[in-house]
């Protein structure tokens, strides 16, 4: 699930990262330990996995096929609507300036809490 909690200094402090949540996220406001957060919480639903192809049961051995024309615009964070659980997928593009891509941004700030797994890759 893709739902980070991402601490109001940070967001305050951060306008590329915030413009990159807001282009996909609702932000939620929440306190943690008596300070001001959200968390973020994909909006953008997408329905581009192709289920004859992949092999998904939530497992570290999974398989999982997209349907290139059906996935998110590049950099942005989007969820999968076939799935019970709030699965996220960032399409991420080496050719988008870190300042358009959530992937490279979170990695060019050194930002920590979040793990990314690669589950598909393109050539195109």
């Amino acid at each position: 699930m893709f739902a980070p909690v991402v601490f109001k200094p940070v967001l305050d402090n951060d306008p590329v990262l915030l413009r990159l949540l807001l282009a996909s996220c609702e932000l939620l406001p929440i306190i943690v330990e008596g300070r001001e957060a959200v968390v973020s919480h994909s909006i953008k639903i997408v329905d581009c996995v192709d289920e004859n192809s992949s092999r998904i049961k939530y497992l570290p051995d999974d398989v999982w096929i997209f349907v290139p024309d059906k996935l998110s615009p590049a950099g942005q964070i989007c969820r999968i609507g076939q799935y019970r659980t709030a699965v996220s997928i960032i399409a991420t593009d080496t050719n988008l300036p870190p300042e358009e891509d959530f992937y490279q941004w979170y990695h060019k700030q050194n930002y920590t809490g979040l793990r990314f797994k690669l589950l598909w890759q393109s050539d195109t």
